[in-house]
């Protein structure tokens, strides 16, 4: 399924955003850079993108406007409201262009959790067939997919979990074909692109499994939708999420797509009015509808492309300096295809002792960085369940912080956090200094070694020129 080879058609589209490996090979560590004072709250440098993202400045000039002029309610049958009802149609339809599906197939919906809650619940209750009774997923879904699920229980329903093969972060695809072999599976819900390590999934390969068995698929896109080209139908995903907040629009708003060729009837789970063609009560948030449509227009046009390439090459270059740092650093997912602004790293000083996952982020905070032990929707857990389905012991786990990288992080952004990092790998966290960025007499835009002398220090390769990894395709 997967080559080397590009296609226009593919169903990834711009395949770059999707690499394997990352990195670089482990060196020795290099002495740790000066003192560096403080930042200000209102100052921090933010690696915290796979939670929420800044809105862009195209996103809040669309949405003023229709703050201050189409403020109708879209159902009014008067002028103003057919005015707010076109002017959503047309964001709707915007949306489904950019996918590659019928504007009829796009439900807004305050965001990626409802959307879930819709298929889910919506789709069981109007389940009349005693035969499906079984709901498989992997084992390394976001918590508002499995908790989901697992409320399904009660209303009869079987939940069975399929595992990921450790060494990747992969699908076990021969599980899944026994799970799903007795023909009793109503839908299968597999993440995409994983919010914790960003393990890019082979789904047109998991489709033409689960629909074999006669099961809908319903992929949790969350971290995908809306940033990079994605055509769910050629994929073979019946449903999938859009958040608006995870892709540099507003939060409160998303979507839900259901393919009407694999239609299925889905009970609404908020009733009163007849919004979103029944499917979803409420009013139309017609200001966060047109952030979210110039959110995922701006991010796949060709600007919008260009700087989700520099973002992985910006996430890869921390990751090599983090290696070259000491030989325990880890690089979770990195076997595998990964979206290219995730990085899932253990922390090891020099000496191998574990880094406590919340030390380090209290350290990177105190000093003005901000990054995450992992989803934010867990609420600061101390066990992650996804990078015990990868097989981190509970020490690794203890130790790994998330990385998630945004259109807006310089590589000033990057400068700090690596220059950060590399003083924590070479001290216990109640030791580390706080470190100085790069030199004021730096060009604006160049990174810098930390492993060479200013005078050795070379700008990092351009990711059209040298990126080194794999890049994921995905033959017709």
């Amino acid at each position: 399924m997967y080559s080397s080879s590009s296609s226009s058609s593919s169903p990834y589209a711009a395949t770059t955003y999707f690499t394997v490996g990352g990195g670089g090979a482990s060196a020795s560590a290099s002495a740790s850079p000066p003192p560096y004072h403080h930042h200000s709250s209102s100052n921090y440098v933010y690696f915290d993108n796979a939670a929420s993202t800044p809105v862009t400045r195209e996103v809040i000039d669309a949405m003023i406007p229709v703050l201050a002029e189409s403020f109708a309610n879209p159902e009014a049958t008067h002028a103003a409201g057919v005015a707010a009802r076109t002017l959503m149609e047309t964001h709707r339809a915007q949306i489904a262009r950019a996918m590659r599906v019928s504007p009829a197939e796009i439900y807004f919906t305050s965001g990626s959790s409802e959307s879930i809650n819709l298929f889910v619940r919506g789709v069981t209750k109007s389940n009349c067939t005693a035969r499906r009774r079984k709901i498989v997923m992997s084992t390394i879904e976001h918590k508002a997919v499995s908790a989901t699920c697992y409320e399904m229980v009660a209303d009869g329903y079987d939940v069975v979990e399929v595992p990921v093969r450790p060494e990747s972060g992969l699908l076990d695809l021969d599980a899944l074909r026994a799970a799903v072999a007795s023909n009793d599976t109503l839908f299968v819900c597999v993440i995409m692109a994983n919010n914790e390590v960003g393990v890019v999934q082979p789904m047109k390969q998991i489709a033409d499994i689960v629909h074999a068995a006669g099961a809908l698929l319903f992929s949790d896109t969350t971290q995908v939708a809306g940033k990079f080209p994605l055509y769910p139908s050629e994929l073979g995903i019946d449903a999938m999420p859009i958040s608006g907040h995870k892709i540099h629009g507003p939060k409160g708003i998303g979507a839900l797509y259901m393919s009407s060729a694999r239609a299925t009837e889905c009970t609404p789970i908020i009733t009163g009015g007849s919004q979103e063609r029944g499917q979803r009560a409420g009013t139309s948030n017609t200001p966060g509808i047109a952030g979210l449509a110039t959110a995922v227009l701006h991010n796949l046009s060709p600007r919008g492309v260009q700087l989700q390439l520099d973002v992985g090459a910006k996430r890869d270059w921390i990751e090599s300096q983090l290696l070259r740092a000491n030989e325990y650093v880890k690089v979770h997912g990195a076997r595998a295809p990964r979206v290219n602004y995730i990085s899932s790293v253990s922390l090891f000083d020099a000496r191998g002792a574990p880094i406590d996952k919340f030390d380090a982020m209290s350290y990177l905070s105190d000093n003005g960085v901000i990054v995450n032990t992992g989803s934010a929707c867990n609420g600061g857990a101390d066990r992650s369940e996804v990078l015990a389905a990868l097989g981190l012991s509970d020490e690794e786990a203890r130790c790994t912080i998330r990385i998630s990288l945004g259109t807006q992080n310089t590589w000033h952004d990057c400068d700090v956090l690596v220059r950060l990092l590399h003083a924590l790998l070479l001290h216990a966290p109640a030791n580390a200094p706080a470190i100085a960025p790069a030199s004021a007499n730096a060009v604006p835009g160049t990174m810098y070694s930390l492993t060479s002398s200013p005078s050795q220090q070379q700008p990092p390769s351009s990711p059209s020129q040298q990126r080194q990894q794999q890049l994921l395709r995905v033959r017709d």
